[in-house]
């Protein structure tokens, strides 16, 4: 899933057919518009332990009613001027009720030309959100670890301690796709696969075979790269 970098998400232009996630300088979120719907993960505290990440989750409701995304577009966006600044003050002064196992009951939104949207509130980790605007708080290693882990890794990966990335191989329940993809080999982006393991850690294990260090999903998704203890965040 491709991603870009935006200051800002303030007008029409800014939202028009954007499917992509959009990560915002300000207020500092990660976006991503579906099909009827809008996620929308606040990243002040991302990277940090013991602090959670606020997620919303914008939802047309569709009961009754035959129809695509342009209700969202078309009246939620238009309703808060196309500003992610006003829809985010809008969210975090929502009084989301609590239900008996500690979850958030939904809330709901009716615009201004009656559709409505059911909107959905939960907490992530905030050690388990990647931020391109808070990469500072990750910090580099000061020498190679004795025995390397899964955080010694993405460490290494978002600070530029590395030299050749690469995917060994990736199997899955296909051999005719994997072959014919030559499994999956090649060179892979340091920040884009810290993101990976960062957000989706089960499964993930690491070691250190020689100075070439191996970075695993269980055992069908198989990558390596070598330490750069002087290496640069380009």
């Amino acid at each position: 899933m491709s991603s870009e970098i935006k200051e800002s998400l303030n007008g029409f232009e800014d939202w028009a057919n954007q499917f992509n996630t959009q990560y915002v300088k300000s207020p500092a979120a990660k976006v991503h518009i579906y099909n009827g719907s809008c996620e929308i993960i606040l990243l002040e505290n991302a990277f940090s332990r013991g602090k959670d990440c606020p997620r919303y989750s914008i939802n047309f409701d569709y009961r009754g009613i035959n129809g695509d995304n342009l209700p969202f577009h078309n009246q939620f966006l238009r309703d808060f001027n196309h500003s992610l600044e006003a829809i985010v003050k809008y969210l975090e002064n929502i009084e989301f009720g609590v239900n008996k196992w500690g979850s958030f009951e939904s809330a709901e939104y009716v615009g201004q030309e009656g559709a409505k949207f059911d909107i959905y509130k939960s907490l992530i980790k905030g050690v388990r959100v990647y931020s391109p605007f808070h990469l500072d708080r990750v910090k580099r290693l000061k020498q190679a670890p004795k025995k390397w882990t899964v955080s010694h890794v993405c460490k290494a990966l978002i600070n530029g301690q590395y030299k050749d990335l690469r995917c060994e191989s990736v199997y899955t329940d296909d051999y005719a796709f994997d072959a014919a993809y030559n499994f999956q080999k090649g060179s892979l982006d340091g920040l884009a696969f810290a993101k990976r393991v960062l957000e989706s850690p089960s499964g993930w294990w690491a070691s250190n075979y020689s100075g070439n260090i191996s970075i695993c999903c269980h055992h069908f998704d198989n990558n390596s790269f070598e330490f750069d203890i002087n290496g640069k965040r380009q």
